[in-house]
């Protein structure tokens, strides 16, 4: 999917059959076109919903793709005509024989987070054209649950060895970083794009991998942080792995600026033992502290039984007591680093229950 790049600075005034006019006379992929959407979407009235709908039932393609195109985000930022969008959409998912058409279905379904839509947009991975497969690939994680589902795990599991590069990265990332989805079939499709012929493809699979602690990413993570330039997301595959192998090539990338990506003072933190045995400490007592907290009443009868858990990824942590959840390390900058006021902190949160 394309966005504008830069709205024009008057074209809120528009009407909305002015901005579907001009949506329309413009090819997918033109900036002008994407300009005329994305003031549709943020506009969200009724009228624009009642436009949107009509589009999708037109005779033409282009229609009816700008009619999806419309209702994938409508009422931007808060997707505010799910309701009204959702039925159509997943019927045209269904019954839609043109290509353009079913990749912008399916996006809007993805934009919408869909869950009915998971079993008909799987169903689609084989599609032979490739633009519709991007779609899937691109859309499928965003309907389905953090742990996915047999069906659309194994789309994209297929997905990943399709033969159109774009198709593959988008389903590498999918399966690997939106899902928590983890066994022996997801970690070998994985291991398998290690040796894809982009590097994009590739480097996504090293972050899947190392988000599963999956040791085969070490060699092949090690030769990509030696790589110049090196690629931001070997770096965040360093991060998740925490391989002290890892800290001297960091370490190097922090001594080039020009060469260092964003995370790479995260990802030293994350591959330097003593700094995962002193955080491993803290969490500790954290979690220690706040179950005395919790059993001792605060929060109230309903939490009194509740877990108190952590959930890491890479150097972020947040601790969650029943159904509420805080991020460790905000709490612990917000305090100067001292636990024992970051859970003081928390624990009032909790008596405010």
């Amino acid at each position: 999917m394309v966005y504008a790049r830069h709205m024009r600075e008057d074209i809120g005034a528009d009407s909305t059959p002015d901005l579907v006019k001009e949506a329309l006379g413009h090819a997918d992929g033109d900036d002008a076109r994407w300009q005329a959407v994305k003031a549709l979407h943020w506009r969200g009235t009724p009228d624009v919903l009642e436009a949107a709908l009509v589009l999708c039932q037109a005779g033409e393609a282009d229609r009816r793709r700008l009619g999806a195109d419309i209702l994938g985000q409508l009422g931007s930022p808060a997707r505010s005509y799910r309701e009204q969008s959702e039925p159509l959409l997943l019927r045209m998912l269904g019954q839609e024989q043109d290509p353009g058409v079913l990749n912008s279905v399916a996006i809007a379904l993805g934009h919408l987070g869909a869950e009915a839509a998971v079993q008909p947009m799987a169903a689609l991975h084989r599609h032979p054209a490739a633009e519709v497969r991007f779609a899937v690939a691109a859309a499928l994680p965003a309907v389905m649950s953090d742990r996915g589902g047999d069906v659309g795990v194994a789309a994209l599991v297929e997905l990943t060895s399709d033969h159109e590069s774009d198709v593959r990265d988008w389903a590498t990332f999918g399966l690997g970083s939106q899902l928590e989805a983890d066994s022996p079939i997801v970690r070998d499709a994985l291991v398998r794009r290690l040796q894809d012929p982009e590097d994009d493809v590739r480097v996504e699979a090293l972050v899947g991998l190392a988000r599963r602690g999956d040791q085969r990413t070490r060699e092949p993570l090690l030769a990509a942080l030696r790589q110049r330039p090196v690629h931001p997301l070997a770096v965040e595959a360093a991060e998740y792995l925490g391989d002290a192998a890892a800290l001297p090539l960091l370490e190097a990338l922090r001594a080039a600026p020009e060469e260092a990506p964003d995370r790479v003072e995260r990802a030293i933190r994350c591959c330097d033992p003593e700094w995962r045995r002193l955080r491993a400490q803290v969490e500790a007592r954290v979690v220690a502290l706040l179950r005395r907290a919790v059993a001792a009443g605060v929060g109230g009868r309903e939490l009194a039984a509740a877990c108190v858990e952590l959930e890491a990824s890479g150097a972020d942590t947040w601790v969650s007591v029943g159904p509420l959840r805080w991020d460790l390390n905000e709490a612990l900058d917000q305090c100067g680093g001292e636990e024992d006021r970051a859970v003081a902190a928390i624990v009032t949160d909790l008596a405010r229950v």
